[in-house]
């Protein structure tokens, strides 16, 4: 059997294994037309290829770096649209340029909710192409960075607290407890593995799994997937 048509059946099976999933989505009211209408086109590399050497020109890279964070961040959102990237790659990844732009500049240790949280509930104003200079678009998206920061900030307390609540359970457990180090590393990210966190204290799994296991049956994570290989574990906040 010939390379191409090996190629040819992998791209059917990964298409309708796409459609399936679009479909699946908005059966269960999981899509909106933006979404699908994303998922379901094919992107011409050449042409991805180009919106994003012109939407992420180094000459415009520079200029941003020379402006405040937040007027930079503004502007990239901005070339996004304006470069037509946005038609091919997305809107979404433009927004998530935007907020590594904030850690690049160190606005924030991580890109957590993002400049999008910002736009809940105000995407009429969510207008960045055609004001690539404009004033307008800038005092939209300084709004919407300022919504975005109060929500982490509620994020943060809400997080806290539950890390809180893990320390005050095990304050007089004993010294070897893995369960208030857990804490704080699922503190410091949305979700972990059971992996991941082993990784992140220097230990085997066995030992993070088990105090997972007890701190599930004491309510103070929550397992958000399933897989008893995979099993994604954050606080509950």
């Amino acid at each position: 059997m010939s390379l191409a048509r090996v190629r040819l059946r992998r791209d059917g099976r990964a298409a309708a294994a796409r459609d399936e999933a679009v479909e699946a989505a908005r059966a269960a009211g999981l899509a909106d037309e933006r979404l699908t209408a994303l998922f379901a086109h094919q992107v011409d590399p050449e042409v991805a290829r180009e919106r994003l050497a012109a939407a992420l020109d180094p000459t415009q890279v520079w200029l941003w770096a020379e402006q405040p964070a937040l007027l930079g961040a503004a502007q990239l959102l901005a070339r996004w649209h304006a470069c037509g990237a946005a038609d091919v790659l997305g809107g979404a990844v433009g927004r998530v340029l935007a907020d590594n732009w904030f850690r690049r500049r160190g606005l924030a240790s991580y890109p957590v909710g993002g400049i999008a949280v910002g736009f809940q509930g105000h995407r009429s104003d969510y207008k960045p192409a055609g004001s690539l200079a404009g004033d307008a678009w800038t005092v939209v998206f300084v709004r919407a960075a300022e919504r975005a920061a109060l929500a982490g900030l509620a994020l943060h307390e809400r997080i806290e607290r539950a890390e809180g609540a893990v320390l005050e359970r095990y304050a007089a457990a004993r010294k070897d407890t893995l369960a208030p180090q857990i804490g704080r590393v699922l503190a410091a990210r949305p979700a972990a593995t059971v992996r991941q966190i082993a990784e992140a204290l220097g230990v085997s799994d066995e030992p993070v799994r088990r105090h997972v296991n007890t701190m599930l049956r004491r309510g103070l994570i929550v397992e958000i997937a399933g897989r008893q290989k995979w099993r994604v574990i954050a606080l509950v906040r």
